[in-house]
């Protein structure tokens, strides 16, 4: 297991987490204790400092959405430090990872000057007391409340080489946990070849991605294959800037479907 370390400082006040120029599944979990040992001095903001940054994957970006979402709770944010030239900007930029954490600044200078604006109501009458509905507490992996809902349509049926999902909408990191399990599903039973019809699919993060990318290495182990059809330019993008287009077999039609035929002349 790599040996990186996230160094937590104190600069004007303000603790700062620097990241190394990778993160990924197997060093996100030391992400996580940094950003918990900075909250934990009593600092509800914390800036994240992700200048060096080279890659990021769904892993790490799971830790910094449920940091923003403790930060939020205790009345902070996270703040994040990502150069629009920066390398990791165009895969955090594919991930929507902005919709879920939206403070992002230049440079650790912007980042520590910046004051939330605050809004100072006029005084009114406090309203009377009405009884309070039981909050739901929240759970490790709960999205921040400033996550938009998600607009992914998922479905599966039959096909004729084997079951066939059909994608519609947008599939972000707010859907990626029920795409894997219907993905799942389809690939119990021994199943060897899958075919996703993302023709409907006008945007895909780096998570939903890695949802069939690993579903493909499955079907692999088993001499299948995961085929994909008609992926708009947009999610094609996706796939070609992560690498992960080499995973799939890409068609224009689902396989096995029927083929139009001209109709009868007359006699």
């Amino acid at each position: 297991m790599p040996n990186l370390s996230y160094p937590v400082e104190m600069i004007s006040g303000m603790p700062v987490v620097t990241v190394p120029a990778k993160i990924d599944v197997t060093t996100a979990h030391q992400l996580r204790t940094a950003l918990l040992e900075a909250t934990g001095r009593g600092h509800a903001t914390v800036v994240v400092d992700m200048a060096r940054t080279r890659f990021c994957d769904s892993a790490a970006l799971g830790v910094l959405i449920r940091a923003h979402k403790r930060a939020l709770d205790q009345g902070g944010e996270l703040r994040l430090v990502i150069p629009a030239d920066g390398a990791v900007q165009r895969m955090v930029t594919l991930a929507s990872l902005y919709r879920f954490v939206p403070a992002r600044f230049g440079s650790l200078h912007e980042a520590l000057r910046h004051q939330p604006a605050v809004t100072i109501p006029p005084a009114r009458p406090a309203p009377a007391a009405r009884p309070r509905s039981p909050r739901r507490p929240a759970g490790r992996d709960a999205w921040p409340r400033t996550a938009a809902a998600s607009t992914l349509e998922a479905s599966a049926a039959d096909g004729e080489s084997g079951p066939v999902i059909t994608l519609r909408g947008e599939a972000d990191l707010t859907s990626a946990a029920r795409l894997s399990a219907l993905v799942t599903r389809q690939l119990s039973g021994g199943t060897r070849h899958l075919t996703v019809d993302a023709a409907g699919l006008s945007f895909a993060d780096s998570a939903s991605v890695q949802v069939l990318v690993l579903a493909a290495r499955t079907l692999r182990k088993r001499g299948g294959v995961l085929v994909l059809v008609h992926p708009r330019p947009t999610v094609a993008r996706s796939l070609a800037l992560t690498g992960a287009e080499q995973m799939f077999t890409i068609r224009e039609e689902i396989p096995g479907a029927p083929e139009p035929t001209d109709p009868p002349r007359p006699a």
